[in-house]
């Protein structure tokens, strides 16, 4: 799909094939960090260990 689209934005609106691919790389980017992110699960601060020995 990614593309597709970039294929779409070049011919619609006269964009340079550079200029799609890096947006392309970027989309790419996003979802593998989003990815990444949601299945590790970050969690800042504490874990609530307080006062367990």
């Amino acid at each position: 799909m990614f593309y597709i689209g970039g294929e779409l934005a070049q011919s619609r609106l006269g964009l340079p094939k550079s200029l799609t691919g890096v947006f392309q790389g970027l989309l790419l980017f996003a979802l593998l960090a989003c990815d990444t992110l949601i299945h590790y699960r970050i969690r800042l601060g504490r874990t609530g260990t307080k006062g367990h020995a």
